[in-house]
C-alpha cells in the first residue's frame, strides 16, 4: 500500500520530471529558432550581395552591348527586354517554377527538423 511519504515522493519526482521536460523544450525551441534566424539572416545577406553583383553585371552587359552596337539605348533596351521576357515566363509558370518547389523545400525542412527532435 502507498503511504503518504511514497505519494509525496512520487509527486516530487513527477514535478521534477515535468520541470526538466519543460526546460528541455525551452532549450530545444531556443536552439531551433536561433538556427532558423541564422539561416534567414545569412540568406538575406547572400541575396543582398548577389543583387548588388547582378545590378553591376547588368550595367556592364548593357554598356558593353551598347558599345558593340554603337547605341547605349539599344544595349539597355536589350537587357530590359531580357528581364521582361524572364518576368513573363515567371508569371506564366510561377506555380511549377516557384510555388511548388518552395512548398516542397519547406515541407522537407519541417519534417527533417521534426524527425531530428525524436
Amino acid at each position: 500500500m502507498l503511504t503518504n511519504s511514497k505519494i509525496n515522493e512520487l509527486v516530487e519526482e513527477t514535478r521534477a520530471y515535468l520541470e526538466k521536460r519543460i526546460e528541455l523544450l525551452k532549450l530545444s525551441f531556443i536552439e531551433e529558432s536561433s538556427e532558423n534566424f541564422g539561416a534567414i539572416m545569412s540568406a538575406f545577406i547572400i541575396a543582398g550581395v548577389a543583387m548588388i553583383f547582378l545590378i553591376f553585371l547588368n550595367f556592364f552587359i548593357a554598356v558593353s552591348l551598347g558599345t558593340l552596337w554603337d547605341s547605349l539605348a539599344l544595349g539597355y533596351a536589350a537587357v530590359t527586354g531580357f528581364y521582361f521576357i524572364a518576368l513573363l515566363v515567371l508569371i506564366i509558370f510561377r506555380k511549377s517554377f516557384l510555388k511548388e518547389p518552395l512548398q516542397n523545400s519547406l515541407i522537407k525542412k519541417i519534417f527533417k527538423h521534426h524527425g531530428k527532435g525524436k
